[in-house]
């Protein structure tokens, strides 16, 4: 059950955080909608972003729950 907790927090954290830094476009002048649909975007986060900020974000909630204890 604790792993199915820690797949559900990684989709929502990655889905969130894409959501979230997509709202930096507007400064732009872009719209919302334009921000995550852009292709560009996408591909920074996903390939420069996503994997540090939600491992790190994650981390706590795996060395709390899931690591066996010595």
């Amino acid at each position: 059950m604790k792993v199915i907790i820690l797949i559900l927090l990684y989709f929502v954290l990655t889905v969130g955080y894409y959501l979230l830094f997509s709202t930096v476009g507007l400064i732009f002048g872009a719209t919302y909608l334009q921000c995550i649909q852009d292709y560009v975007w996408a591909f920074i986060y996903f390939l420069f972003i996503h994997w540090w900020l939600v491992i790190i974000s994650l981390r706590e909630y795996y060395v709390k729950h899931i690591k066996p204890l010595p």
